[in-house]
């Protein structure tokens, strides 16, 4: 959510949100810059002034513990909301790759925000101890250097039961210096998702757009199974993959036996995947033909492995035990059709930015 100030000092600022006398006070103690919201009015805790905005009612959406940035231009947006349970910091725009398939463009991943670990570290700082999970993402989180170590060692000793993401192509972690440091800085439980995308350093390194990056993500993967790391191994199934899914599910069964699991997943056509559609863009039901056999390679081979992306109608049956709703959910959108399937409240549904590739395809299940 986003709105505006009717001004602005020109300055970057994180605040809570306080709706109650109970929870300014608990903000209080904190030493955190809270606005108290009360019938649609909203005062700064920093100089006790009315905050005027350009849209009252989205102000009332607002809740206890929410945490929003305010940007130099005056544009406000939600960076956490208290009821979800989850946050998610994106540490940098950038990319040392530059897939073929990203649902980022090729101009934001050259030219893109890298953010500071001390912004990052005031926006941990407004949310609550106790949050559930914590995604952290990109672009390459890596791309920040030496500045992701004290944002995770901040994140290690303020969130001691919080479940951790980190979204990253693991070549940084190639270099033996970044893993030590790694090691001395994550949070305990932590799971790191690294990308896939083919069998063979050709077909992987074509994906990405960068040379040797398959080499580079297989000895990142290698080194963080020997700190005893947990990893996700994550594909994003694609035209240029498809055939090639079944050795690379053997790739993984043969080399990475002791990751946590594997993610398939289905794209999302914004960015390069949208710029590159004729070369990429594969329907979701040839997709799951593609994977079938592919998943259960990985399943007899004791490997967990979830669909991600995929709406329930293109996949089989036997199979939706494994599909997870995973899509943003003001990203979703269903089809006309899918108000009379008895699934839907099930079903994660179909990226907006993907819906009139797979609208067609989309059959209610009666």
């Amino acid at each position: 959510m986003r709105f505006r100030l009717n001004h602005s000092d020109g300055k970057y600022h994180v605040y809570s949100i306080a709706c109650t006398g109970e929870v300014q006070e608990d903000l209080n103690k904190q030493g955190l810059d809270y606005w108290f919201v009360s019938d649609g009015t909203v005062f700064s805790s920093v100089d006790g002034t009315i905050v005027s905005v350009s849209d009252t009612d989205k102000i009332g959406l607002l809740k206890d513990y929410d945490v929003v940035e305010v940007y130099p231009s005056g544009l406000v947006s939600v960076f956490y909301e208290d009821t979800s349970g989850d946050a998610v910091f994106c540490v940098s725009d950038k990319c040392n790759s530059n897939c073929i398939m990203c649902p980022t463009g090729e101009e934001t991943r050259r030219t893109g925000e890298i953010c500071s670990a001390s912004r990052l570290i005031e926006l941990a700082r407004h949310i609550p101890s106790d949050i559930e999970h914590i995604t952290i993402t990109g672009g390459e989180p890596f791309m920040m250097c030496e500045d992701i170590f004290p944002f995770l060692t901040y994140l290690r000793s303020r969130f001691l039961n919080t479940e951790f993401l980190f979204l990253t192509n693991g070549r940084a972690l190639s270099i033996p210096e970044y893993c030590e440091r790694l090691k001395s800085s994550v949070p305990n439980n932590i799971c790191f998702g690294i990308p896939v995308h083919a069998s063979s350093g050709k077909l992987h390194d074509r994906i990405t757009q960068s040379k040797g990056s398959f080499e580079q993500t297989q000895d990142g993967v290698y080194n963080l199974l020997q700190m005893k790391m947990k990893v996700e191994i994550r594909i994003v199934v694609n035209k240029l993959n498809g055939d090639d899914m079944l050795r690379t599910a053997q790739l993984i069964a043969d080399s990475y036996h002791d990751i946590d699991h594997v993610c398939i997943m289905a794209m999302e056509m914004t960015g390069n995947a949208y710029k590159n559609r004729e070369a990429v863009w594969l329907p979701y039901k040839q997709a799951f033909q593609k994977i079938k056999q592919p998943v259960d390679l990985l399943m007899s081979n004791g490997i967990d492995v979830r669909l991600y992306n995929f709406p329930l109608c293109t996949v089989d049956p036997a199979y939706w035990t494994l599909c997870k709703k995973s899509i943003t959910p003001y990203k979703i959108r269903y089809s006309e059709s899918c108000t009379k399937c008895r699934m839907k409240e099930d079903c994660g549904g179909v990226f907006g930015s993907t819906f009139k590739f797979e609208e067609q395809e989309l059959e209610p299940i009666l």
